[in-house]
């Protein structure tokens, strides 16, 4: 058994636990039961052994000041309990098993006690008292299931079922999940990067080296790297701070530090670009996978305040749009690398493709990356392949930041690094992580990045790459010239389309009728026939279906949130598989005539995007990151709502609500709310068919548009390798 599938059933095995918090809880409200008790049992089996023995001690030294050095010692670990019960011994007094269990609480250390109480878990305690299955829920907690002794479970191993728990408690609970953590394999890859020239670190003797996460969630990227360090160098000591949002993820990190003997007083809780629990500190490694698209609403009088500061404080280069942080963390992160005579610095961090592209010239993104590219900080940047993360497909990117260039082959340079392709398809995908990066790719990176130092590039004579500069200047000018043109005009159709959808959804095909207020501010007025009803008039939404990794991949159809997403109309044939029951394909059946809407993504204009089911896909089931809809009887023609529910004022409506309700989440009250357009069904489908025939024309010409712009690339790509390398003579 792999260490993937062990993991994935031991998590499984806790999370059936909750089966016993049925009817007390709803299945939402899982998670903040289990985790915390998992949590608690790993302190409680870490502890077992000298349990006794820290009993003893406490009756001789409880009276001391220096008690709770004596008590360590005498545990073993940075943390003790002096309560006479374990789980086990609790289960001896049925009748006092909830006062004891607050006595059992009050015993831990106060090291441990914070961490407990920053899950919010005494009103817990009392509900599950007060109904009766407490005694229930943690005789569980002794069994063979959950017996989470280091014997049988290694911190390496803890560290993945904390994850895979947060995972499906997330998912239940209508949250991302991939915002609390990152692939191990990930880490892995980032860590590599940062250490791998760094020859002190990797072969001197007795080293000490801090390494700093500002948005550490469970403390993931901070494990993987001192693991990894240690296994290149057993001497070396690698310190860890981080700075975590999260109440719950911050826990869990801080455990994870406690319980591997680390300092965990460097873990900080807080919001990193409104509170930095480490101002002025500086560190020799910087790694993070800060959240991609999250606002930064909240905490902009702060930053502007900060930034008025200019770079006495971390925001001087400039500051991104409100509606995404990312590169806030960046500079962030710029801000904590050590000046270059003590050392300096080097930083591995992912992002989006947004701080690549977004901003015009003078903006504050734009300014961003002025100042990093002028500074030379930028090492390198990596493609990493899509679907390596649980809860998002999208094209992330690896920057490499060092202030140690200088002198070096790569002083002025940037290495960029397609690693786009180096991917091993997983058997069973984990959310919608399809993909792994293997051992093989990350050693692939490693020597591209080597390889860089000892590459050899012809100079020609200053003259001679003068005039290929010219030569290219004005060439690439005119092919991008060309380019941009293209993507104006793509970019006008795609506007075009959407007029047209949206004019014809509210007004209709015929010019000369009469018009009534619609009792809708941003609709106005629509044809005098025509019905308004609110969507839950309409139809019944549904949330889809919430399972563990280990049901993906295998079994019958899935619909994910890319199916969704992308298409106006569902594909017959879908990628995903999943393993579900005859009763789960029952309930979460995808049939001709359902509405799909996306439920969750890292922004809110992510969120809301529909798709309709044209012809029943039999034995599919619809992903927990979407909403079905379907509808009661034949009122709604499903080639207009295709269209209508794609227009510009239901997209313009989701989102203002949304902004009103959560950030990156569509709930059901919302959508229910939503105002429908009910043309008669002979008009519905007389504008689905004027529809498809006008959208068809324009995505046909999007398309070729499109092939115009990839051979202009192509060419252009052709034409500076062509010239660069000697094989076209520039005169």
């Amino acid at each position: 058994m792999n260490l993937s599938t062990s993991i994935n059933e031991k998590a499984a095995l806790i999370w059936a636990i909750a089966d016993k918090l049925t009817g007390v809880y709803k299945p939402h409200e899982y998670g903040e039961v289990i985790l915390p008790l998992t949590v608690i049992r790993r302190f409680d089996c870490i502890l077992a052994d000298t349990k006794e023995a820290v009993l003893e001690k406490y009756d001789e030294v409880k009276t001391l000041p220096m008690r709770d050095v004596l008590l360590r010692k005498v545990s073993g670990y940075e943390f003790y309990n002096t309560s006479k019960y374990t789980f086990e011994k609790l289960l001896d007094d049925p009748d006092n098993i909830e006062e004891n269990f607050h006595d059992y609480l009050n015993g831990f250390s106060e090291n441990v006690r914070d961490i407990i109480e920053k899950f919010k878990f005494d009103g817990h305690i009392d509900t599950m008292a007060n109904k009766g299955i407490l005694y229930i829920v943690i005789k569980e907690f002794t069994s063979t299931r959950a017996n989470l002794h280091p014997d049988i479970i290694s911190n390496l191993e803890m560290g993945y079922i904390f994850e895979e728990i947060i995972r499906r408690f997330s998912e239940s609970h209508n949250e991302d999940a991939g915002q609390h953590y990152t692939p191990r394999e990930v880490i892995r890859l980032m860590v590599n990067i940062l250490f791998y020239d760094d020859s002190s670190t990797l072969s001197g003797k007795n080293i000490a080296r801090t390494i700093y996460d500002p948005a550490c969630g469970t403390g993931g990227m901070l494990s993987v790297a001192e693991e990894y360090l240690h296994e290149l160098n057993s001497s070396t000591e690698l310190m860890s701070f981080g700075q975590e949002l999260n109440d719950q993820t911050f826990a869990i990190c801080k455990a994870d530090m406690l319980i591997k003997g680390n300092n965990a007083d460097f873990i900080k809780d807080g919001n990193t670009l409104s509170d930095d629990q480490f101002e002025g500190q500086k560190f020799d490694y910087i790694i993070s996978n800060p959240p991609f698209g999250r606002e930064w609403k909240n905490e902009k009088r702060v930053v502007e305040d900060e930034a008025k500061r200019g770079f006495a404080g971390r925001f001087g280069a400039g500051l991104p749009a409100a509606s995404d942080g990312q590169m806030l963390f960046l500079m962030t992160a710029i801000s904590k690398m050590k000046e270059p005579r003590d050392g300096g610095s080097r930083i591995a961090i992912i992002h989006n493709g947004s701080p690549l592209f977004t901003g015009d010239a003078g903006s504050g993104p734009s300014d961003i990356r002025k100042y990093i590219l002028e500074s030379d900080l930028l090492e390198a940047i990596i493609a990493l392949p899509n679907d390596i993360f649980y809860n998002t497909g999208i094209a992330t990117y690896i920057w490499v930041l060092s202030n140690k260039k200088a002198g070096t082959r790569r002083e002025g340079k940037v290495q960029l690094i397609n690693a786009n392709g180096l991917y091993e398809k997983r058997r069973k995908a984990l959310g919608n992580k399809r993909n792994d990066i293997p051992e093989s790719a990350i050693a692939e990176i490693h020597v591209t990045l080597n390889v860089f130092n000892n590459f050899s590039i012809p100079i020609p004579l200053k003259e001679v790459q003068r005039n290929i500069g010219n030569y290219l200047d004005d060439k690439c000018s005119r092919i991008d010239t060309i380019i941009d043109k293209q993507r104006e005009l793509i970019a006008k159709l795609k506007v075009y389309k959407q007029s047209i959808i949206t004019e014809t959804v509210t007004k209709g095909l015929k010019l000369d009728v009469k018009l009534k207020d619609s009792g809708i501010e941003f609709i106005g007025e629509i044809p005098f026939t025509w019905k308004v009803c609110r969507l839950r008039n309409i139809g019944v939404p549904q949330n889809g279906i919430s399972k563990g990794g280990e049901f993906f991949g295998y079994g019958y159809p899935f619909v994910s949130y890319g199916d969704v997403y992308q298409n106006y109309t569902l594909p017959i044939h879908v990628d995903g598989l999943i393993d579900t029951t005859d009763n789960e394909r029952k309930n979460y059946s995808v049939e001709e005539g359902d509405i799909f809407f996306t439920r969750t993504s890292e922004t809110v204009e992510g969120v809301g995007f529909s798709s309709v089911c044209e012809k029943t896909i039999p034995n599919a089931a619809f992903a927990g990151f979407i909403i079905r809809v379907r509808p009661f009887d034949d009122t709604l023609y499903t080639g207009y709502s295709k269209y209508y529910f794609r227009s510009s004022h239901h997209r313009a409506y989701l989102v203002k609500e949304m902004n009103l309700v959560t950030r990156a989440s569509l709930g059901q009250d919302l959508l229910k709310s939503m105002p429908v357009l009910l043309p008669p069904m002979e008009e519905q489908k007389e504008i689905a068919k004027f529809l498809d025939k006008k959208c068809s024309a324009i995505d046909n010409a999007i398309k070729t548009k499109e092939k115009i712009i990839d051979k202009l690339i192509a060419y252009k790509k052709s034409l500076i390798y062509e010239v660069v390398t000697g094989k076209k003579e520039v005169i």
